[in-house]
């Protein structure tokens, strides 16, 4: 049997992190519906349900700046798995979620610090590894 190299093994471990990345933003729209209903006795209308989405990518958008400059000055695999793991606890978390604040909190805001250390650091190792 052949051995599979290293880059192999971290192009398919990368494209399982970013998987599951891309389906936890997803997630929230499409179980939406659901949310309202087990937060249907807060009465929190739809601007409210969609600030969620809001923050996520407000603060995806400024934090993946960050965190490319800090993949230069820590361990890029490091930052990966602690992306992952942030991100993964606040999917947790918002699961678990009672008010519109706690959501806020874990989806928006932490998720969002969690994803966006990823794409930096997987893609600088991807390129330093598959170079053909």
């Amino acid at each position: 049997m052949k051995r599979i190299d290293y880059k192999w093994w971290l192009l398919m471990l990368m494209f399982a992190v970013s998987f599951i990345e891309q389906g936890t933003r997803q997630i929230y729209f499409v179980m939406l519906p659901q949310i309202k209903a087990d937060f249907a006795q807060l009465g929190i209308g739809a601007a409210g349900f969609g600030s969620v989405g809001t923050v996520f990518t407000a603060v995806f958008g400024v934090s993946i700046l960050f965190a490319g400059v800090l993949t230069d000055f820590v361990s890029r695999k490091w930052v990966i798995i602690v992306g992952t793991f942030l991100f993964s606890a606040a999917i947790f978390g918002a699961g678990f979620a009672q008010g519109m604040g706690l959501l806020i909190l874990t989806y928006g805001i932490i998720n969002a610090f969690g994803q966006c250390c990823v794409p930096p650091s997987s893609f600088s190792l991807l390129c330093q590894h598959h170079v053909e």
